[in-house]
């Protein structure tokens, strides 16, 4: 990810990590999809997540902290009802 901007590297792999969870909705039985161990995929796709963030100087823990607080202030969304 060193040729590509903070924010295509962050979508790109958060991309992944969205097709990845998609395949594990409403999933009950093993965690293979094929020869891919998602919960491996899931795991490996983080892990990259956070080593761009940390050669980039990003502070991914804060932004997700920030991003939880700023969601539990919304007003009903997704079947959320304050």
């Amino acid at each position: 990810f060193d040729e590509y901007s903070t924010e295509i590297a962050f979508f790109s792999i958060a991309d992944s990590l969205r097709c990845l969870a998609s395949n594990l909705e409403g999933y009950e039985g093993s965690f293979e999809l094929g020869n891919i161990n998602i919960r491996l995929e899931i795991c490996h796709s983080l892990g990259t997540l956070m080593v761009v963030a940390e050669k980039r100087g990003f502070d991914l823990w804060r932004h997700v902290d920030l991003k939880l607080k700023y969601n539990a202030s919304r007003l009903k969304m997704h079947g959320k009802k304050f």
